[in-house]
């Protein structure tokens, strides 16, 4: 928590998609707890959409995953 809202995820992210972008990578997936509005959030300002779901992919909360997917241009 005492790393939150510091600005790394969207560094992380923003370097992942520049490095998939010189390498040719057109896509990639990721896969987010359905409850993480925070995450998902993040996700959608990089473009990521919602491709589907994976129910009950948590076991132990019995929570479905989304997954998201972005294009890289």
């Amino acid at each position: 928590p005492e790393y939150r809202n510091r600005g790394g995820a969207k560094l992380l992210i923003t370097q992942l998609l520049e490095s998939m972008k010189e390498k040719g990578i057109k896509s990639a997936t990721l896969e987010v707890r359905r409850t993480n509005e925070k995450a998902i959030k993040l996700y959608q300002k990089f473009r990521f959409t919602e491709i589907g779901r994976r129910v009950g992919y948590y076991i132990e909360e019995k929570e479905d995953a989304l997954i998201f997917e972005v294009k890289v241009e």
